[in-house]
């Protein structure tokens, strides 16, 4: 029995040399790793480096898409003034009109007619351009009698070219832009006949607006576009009463 234990403790004293000998082995080996030369900076070094790579890149592909960009339009704003150009010449109109008419704001709806099927690439079927022109003018027309009638309205063109550049709701479009520049470098008055079959409803509503309220006990202040609508139902209805062949009866 004696023996046995004996066996046991020498069995047991060797078991834990072997583990302090294992402990202190692996001690100094964590010792030598962290005593060694870092590798971090240059890995470091290395991702920024391929950072600043990928930016630059990045950056030369953006310089480059904003150049096409602007190219294109450039390029873009170019062939709309051709296109307006174009329209300008196969249009006539008195271009010394100096008030508004009837026969202004068709000539005037008939050049964009042709100038946005000249820059949309559409090809106009006979006289859909002329009948569109004629609807239009004729409605824009109506919204001004009836606001001359009702409300005692008048303006002068200079207040009309305020209001578009001043309302943010009246912001022009690009083609729009280009085709009013195009008519101001041969005389104001194309400008403005221009303006008015762009911009004159509009401005109508705005002048008359607080009056209409008014008269339909209404705060100025508030939404009043449901009155807007019965304003144009009514610009509607003359216009029918006073033009019935405009009815589509198909």
């Amino acid at each position: 029995m004696e023996r046995n234990k004996l066996i046991i403790l020498i069995a047991g004293s060797v078991i834990l040399v072997i583990l302090l000998f294992l402990l202190i082995v692996l001690e100094r080996a964590e010792n030598t790793e962290n005593s060694g030369p870092s590798t971090s900076g240059d890995n470091t070094g290395t991702e920024l480096e391929s950072s600043d790579t990928d930016s630059n890149t990045g950056t030369s592909n953006n310089i480059s898409e904003s150049a096409i960009d602007d190219s294109v339009l450039i390029e873009s704003d170019e062939e709309l003034r051709q296109y307006a150009q174009e329209a300008i010449s196969n249009t006539s109109f008195n271009k010394q009109a100096e008030e508004l008419t009837q026969e202004t704001l068709y000539d005037h709806a008939l050049l964009y007619q042709r100038y946005t099927f000249l820059f949309e690439d559409q090809a106009a079927e006979e006289g859909s351009a002329e009948d569109d022109a004629r609807w239009m003018s004729l409605e824009i027309k109506a919204w001004y009698d009836l606001a001359q009638e009702k409300y005692g309205f008048s303006y002068e063109p200079e207040d009309l070219a305020a209001f578009v550049e001043n309302d943010s709701d009246t912001e022009e479009e690009t083609s729009t832009r280009l085709l009013l520049e195009e008519l101001a470098s041969i005389n104001d008055n194309l400008y403005y006949r221009q303006l008015e079959f762009h911009y004159l409803r509009p401005y109508i509503w705005a002048t008359i607006k607080d009056d209409v309220a008014k008269e339909n006990g209404e705060d100025p202040d508030d939404d009043l576009t449901y009155l807007y609508y019965d304003i144009d139902q009514q610009v509607m209805e003359k216009l029918m009463e006073s033009h019935p062949e405009l009815i589509d009866t198909n």
